[in-house]
């Protein structure tokens, strides 16, 4: 096996490129959310303007209903609220390639994050085969073709952070001088993923932990990692002066919301105080023999304080809490937004997606108790502890906040994660198998019955279509979890076990396949190709000499704003519609639109508002409905219905 994993891993892993790379130019180049659209506004504003602020209304029209969600009014007009990285690399081919540019980035991105996931589990574990059946894992039962084949740029920043941690990993324990190039070129990577997803920088915990526990000149060793970002740190800088008027590189252009530091301050206080342990512990000389005991201290210290404390007990209940509903069952999910509803079925959609927790995604996840808990060998100690912060101190401010990440069929946010998982199953597999005996009897077979449970689900089963979703895939966690703790201990029957579990890890991989390679981009492509329809006929109703006002989805109407004389509105749910700005619209010759929802609203609220002409539908967008003042006269060649009396 390793001798085939040295000699045909590359080329395995360039047609698995090939084959994300085919898919890219394939899937319909469509949105999901209005994020991608932002995404796209914002590269397709750079190559106009050469910077950020677009336009929506033009002199005439001003309201905050046309600042619309994930964009917002900065000193200069409106911009985008996301880093620029998205801007800068699909600005100078969106001309001719059209959104499919950042399919094609993110593709290649992809290609690139399974070299690095191969040359990481190399520098982890110095196992070709493990290296190369960790690459197969992530490609084949993970999500991560659902991004490869995406707009958003979750897989660039991915690859960004998987780079610096393996150059940093590398680093660590290099020569004098080697060290530091390590540490600024780690940095110089991070620095550019930091202008795609400012959670980039999350990975400098799980660094910062390995650095201070085994780096001979941590600081040293730190500094060029800071000095490598730099560059990266500058631009974002000068992004959010140009943008929101601030030189704060970390800045949304908002003060309140999810994105803020202030959210984030308990998550700060719990990675601040552990950094501290380590450094501490750094003093000590340690014993071989004294780690369990400890541990076992330092455990119960932290149970008592959180018994004893109500803000340290309520962090802790907090924590667990978002770490179930993100890993193990979304449809405990406390958002109380309107697009994230609960079905009679015990199903819970999220903007109309059966979205997934980690484990629901990854069953096979339940594996990672049977790689911790079971004795840890000297070579491994170091990958070990590094695995383990990372997945501690990237999910943290997530979990914390329970927050999700809102519309799509996984977890998004914990991307960066899946390569690591996947390296610790592929350890956990070689391990399970070697107590085994190397057989496993049957491993196809249950590989086939997972997928075909996922494939075949009957709308007569629990959850009904969507059951495979997100019911029975918890179960599925939860037993691997026990199989997993089973095959742990070293004692009479531990070879069947380890069979067992093997059988019961097969059947999870197959899950995770049916999800990542089928459903997932299925359901993806499906919502993808709705809003190119729906924009053509869009486009053919409204005409494209008459200025247009149209309250709607952004991801459907959108587009019109490359048209002189069009503005889209979408306002926060919380607030009331704009009157004055209809008023001013109807009496400037706009022709004013309305969607169904906000239709109803202005009827509701102003009788002088009447409704003319049909009621237009576009593909799955929703129905919209034209509107006119009755004190004002009007002669369109589309008013065909019967006017409101």
């Amino acid at each position: 096996m390793t001798g085939m994993a040295t000699r045909w891993g590359s080329a395995m892993i360039l047609a698995l490129g090939a084959l994300m790379l085919a898919g890219a130019l394939w899937v319909p180049a469509g949105y999901i959310s209005v994020d991608e659209f932002v995404y796209s506004l914002g590269a397709r504003t750079f190559a106009a303007t050469g910077g950020f602020v677009f336009q929506n209304g033009g002199d005439l029209l001003s309201s905050p209903d046309l600042v619309f969600l994930t964009v917002l009014e900065g000193p200069n007009g409106m911009v985008p609220q996301y880093p620029i990285g998205p801007s800068l690399i699909g600005a100078p081919f969106v001309g001719f390639l059209g959104d499919r540019v950042f399919f094609i980035a993110n593709a290649l991105a992809a290609t690139g994050v399974l070299f690095v996931t191969r040359a990481l589990a190399r520098a982890f574990y110095r196992d070709e085969a493990l290296a190369l059946g960790a690459v197969l894992i992530l490609a084949l039962a993970t999500f991560l073709v659902d991004f490869a084949w995406g707009l958003w740029p979750h897989m660039i920043s991915t690859l960004a952070v998987l780079t610096c941690a393996l150059l940093a990993y590398r680093g660590i324990n290099a020569a004098p001088g080697a060290d530091l190039r390590a540490g600024f070129a780690a940095g110089l990577v991070l620095g550019a993923g930091f202008l795609f997803r400012l959670d980039s920088l999350l990975i400098l915990g799980p660094i910062g932990v390995l650095a201070l526990l085994y780096a001979p000149r941590p600081i040293r060793f730190g500094l060029a990692g800071l000095a490598g970002m730099i560059p990266g740190v500058a631009v974002a800088a000068w992004s959010t002066q140009a943008r929101f008027g601030t030189w704060n590189p970390l800045s949304y252009g908002r003060a309140s919301g999810d994105t803020t530091i202030a959210q984030h301050l308990p998550a700060l206080a719990v990675l601040a105080a552990g950094l501290l342990l380590i450094i501490a512990a750094r003093q000590i000389t340690w014993r071989p023999v004294w780690r369990w005991s400890l541990l076992g201290a330092l455990a119960a210290a932290l149970a008592l304080a959180a018994l004893a404390l109500t803000p340290a007990r309520e962090l802790l209940l907090r924590y667990a809490w978002g770490a179930w509903v993100l890993t193990g069952d979304m449809t405990l999910s406390t958002d109380p937004r309107l697009g994230v509803a609960p079905k009679e079925d015990g199903i819970k959609l999220f903007f109309g997606l059966p979205k997934k927790a980690l484990g629901q995604s990854l069953p096979w996840i339940g594996l990672m108790l049977y790689v911790f808990l079971r004795p840890w060998q000297a070579e491994d100690r170091r990958a070990h502890l590094f695995c383990l912060a990372a997945l501690g101190i990237w999910s943290l401010p997530f979990f914390m906040l329970e927050w999700h990440g809102g519309l799509g069929n996984n977890m998004r946010y914990l991307l960066p994660l899946l390569p690591i998982l996947a390296i610790l199953a592929a350890h956990g597999m070689r391990d399970l198998w070697a107590q085994a005996g190397g057989q496993v009897p049957l491993v196809p077979i249950f590989g086939a019955a997972g997928a075909a449970l996922v494939l075949l689900w009957s709308p007569a089963l629990p959850g009904a279509q969507f059951g495979a979703f997100q019911i029975m895939p918890t179960y599925a966690l939860i037993a691997m979890a026990a199989l997993a703790l089973l095959a742990v201990p070293a004692m009479a029957g531990a070879r069947l076990r380890a069979q067992i579990a093997g059988a019961g890890l097969a059947a999870c991989l197959g899950i995770a396949s049916a999800h990542g390679l089928v459903r997932d981009p299925e359901l993806s492509a499906l919502l993808r190709a709705d809003s190119p329809a729906a924009n053509a006929e869009i486009a053919e109703i409204l005409g494209d000499e008459n200025k247009v006002l149209v309250y709607g989805a952004v991801r459907y109407f959108g587009f019109l704003l490359e048209r002189p004389g069009a503005a889209v509105a979408f306002p926060a749910s919380h607030r009331e519609i704009d009157l004055e700005m209809i008023h001013t619209a109807l009496a400037a010759g706009y022709d004013v639109y309305f969607t169904r929802g906000f239709e109803e609203e202005v009827i509701a609220r102003d009788r002088s508002i009447r409704r003319i002409g049909p009621r237009h539908a576009a593909g799955s967008a929703w129905e919209f409905q034209q509107v006119m003042r009755r004190d004002l006269p009007f002669e369109g060649e589309r008013v065909t219905g019967d006017l409101d009396p």
